[in-house]
């Protein structure tokens, strides 16, 4: 009996995650885009706090967290 192995190709690209050979598409996760308006939110806290102050540097650590 010969084997029998099904092969399938996949394409890793830049718009989607992967594309199988089959047609099968896995669309690509956005983590930025996700978190791009709790960042905002962060960066502006940042922002306005005095340089080098113990909050700028609480605010700074969020930051660093979350991005």
């Amino acid at each position: 009996m010969p084997k029998k192995t099904d092969v399938i190709g996949v394409d890793l690209g830049v718009k989607t995650l992967a594309t199988l050979s089959d047609g099968k598409v896995f669309p690509s996760i956005k983590p930025y885009r996700k978190a791009e308006k709790k960042l905002t939110k962060l960066q502006r806290q940042v922002s306005r706090k005095v340089k080098y102050s113990n909050n700028w540097y609480k605010a700074v650590i969020k930051l660093a967290i979350a991005a």
